[in-house]
């Protein structure tokens, strides 16, 4: 459950040109369901989700999401609310332009911990095929058109099943069979989970939502529950019905068959020469209609024999799209792992090539600068570090010990197991801490210290 009380904000706070984007608004979601927020372009209706999503904060007023109780914008406190109970569809799809569509969705789950890379395939697979992306997953997102990426921001959103799904005119980009199955696959979602919806397109509105809350200058004008009946009049121009049309002409042989099919009566003439030439096919057209479309398999344009058939709203709404299929409820979580070393190598060689050629020059001498500053300071290092072995005349393992029992121009060489043996059983055995005699010990382990040991009998 969601309670937003009092909110105010503003654009330009305190300042001349100040603007009240959302004005004392006071609503409560429940826990399940389609709420759309309906408006005109700046009404406040975006800012509204953005800041019931803790993207955006607020001047004044308070967020209730279930348990927690949000008084001021408290940036941690979101991020854990938005990583595990939040989905959100970005208007501006804001993928990674540099991974592909399978890793774009698959880092959703590695930000929850879920790293088991079968679980990860299947669930990832699952919501591509949902949306009609599955033959694109290893395309990269720069690849990709706007209604295509719109499409993998919304499996994005969805893959990681969250309890709140937050959509900003998640069909803005596209067409009306994409809609369709975009939007019946959020309403049933809707059955089990809360949809907050941002759109301006009325007839969707009343067609798929439970409620609608109307916007206008920053505050709720309307809040009702839909009990619309009609069928949504979908525009269809995607799909061509060619018995709807009327056949105005054919010419058929064994070469060739060509079709003439019109929705209004045309008298003017009509000329289109083929040519084949080199195995392309030239279309040559001389008509007065000016706006000409060539159908292949990129304009998603369908051409059927038949009759339209206009559909129930149990057939149009009808997805065989199910959320338990993305339940990660019993799924063991670990520490994520956002991307792979392999990943952010390949993402940063990408983006080296992608840079201009001034930004590269200025890239290579920042390399070569740092090169030079690490030999300068390895040449200092080494100039100003100590090598005592350079100064040795003895070998490595011994100890140089004066004695006051002898001339101090004499020396006695003795080995370390010899030096803990000296003085053992003799009480009157010590040595000078205070001697100016300074020498190098070689420890056991290979470790130099440096002493200044001076052994006397008194």
């Amino acid at each position: 459950m969601i309670r937003v009380n009092h909110l105010h904000k503003y654009f330009n706070y305190h300042k001349k040109n100040e603007i009240h984007v959302l004005n004392d608004v006071s609503v409560e979601f429940p826990n399940k369901g389609l709420v759309i927020l309906l408006g005109a372009s700046g009404s406040g209706k975006t800012t509204l989700l953005n800041v019931i999503s803790g993207l955006d904060k607020v001047h004044k007023g308070t967020i209730e999401f279930d348990e927690v109780v949000l008084d001021k914008y408290k940036p941690k406190k979101w991020d854990l609310i938005r990583n595990e109970r939040i989905g959100y569809i970005f208007q501006n799809y804001n993928l990674l332009p540099n991974l592909s569509v399978f890793d774009n969705v698959a880092l959703v789950l590695k930000m929850m911990g879920i790293n088991d890379q079968d679980i990860i395939e299947q669930r990832v697979n699952y919501i591509l095929n949902a949306v009609n992306m599955y033959q694109f997953r290893k395309k990269r997102g720069l690849q990709l058109s706007g209604g295509q990426q719109q499409r993998v921001a919304i499996a994005r959103a969805l893959v990681k099943n969250p309890s709140v799904i937050i959509a900003d005119e998640p069909t803005g980009n596209l067409d009306s069979k994409n809609t369709m199955e975009i939007m019946n696959i959020i309403k049933e979602i809707s059955k089990q989970k809360l949809v907050i919806l941002v759109t301006h397109e009325r007839e969707l509105a009343h067609f798929y939502g439970d409620r609608i809350i109307e916007i206008s200058d920053g505050a709720i004008i309307k809040d009702y529950q839909n009990e619309n009946t009609d069928d949504y009049q979908f525009n269809h121009g995607d799909v061509i019905y060619l018995k709807d049309l009327n056949k105005i002409n054919e010419v058929e042989n064994e070469k060739i068959k060509i079709s003439f099919y019109s929705d209004e009566v045309d008298d003017n003439p009509l000329s289109v020469r083929l040519i084949l030439k080199n195995k392309t096919l030239y279309i040559d057209v001389d008509s007065p209609h000016k706006k000409q479309k060539l159908i292949d398999e990129n304009t998603g344009v369908i051409i059927k024999d038949e009759h339209f058939v206009k559909k129930t709203r149990e057939e149009i709404t009808e997805t065989a799209f199910d959320v338990e299929v993305l339940n990660n409820d019993k799924v063991i979580r670990e520490k994520p792992i956002l991307l792979s070393i392999k990943q952010s190598f390949s993402m940063a060689f990408r983006k080296i090539l992608q840079t201009s050629r001034k930004a590269k020059l200025m890239m290579f001498s920042f390399v070569v600068a740092g090169a030079i500053v690490a030999f300068a300071i390895a040449i200092l290092a080494n100039a100003i570090t100590i090598r005592p072995e350079v100064r040795m005349n003895i070998s490595k393992g011994n100890v140089l010990v004066y004695s006051e029992s002898y001339d101090k121009s004499l020396h006695e060489i003795i080995t370390y197991d010899e030096l803990l043996e000296l003085g053992k059983n003799d009480n009157t055995f010590y040595i000078n801490p205070y001697s100016y005699y300074s020498y190098y010990f070689l420890n056991p382990d290979g470790s130099l210290s440096e002493y200044s040991i001076h052994g006397q009998y008194e």
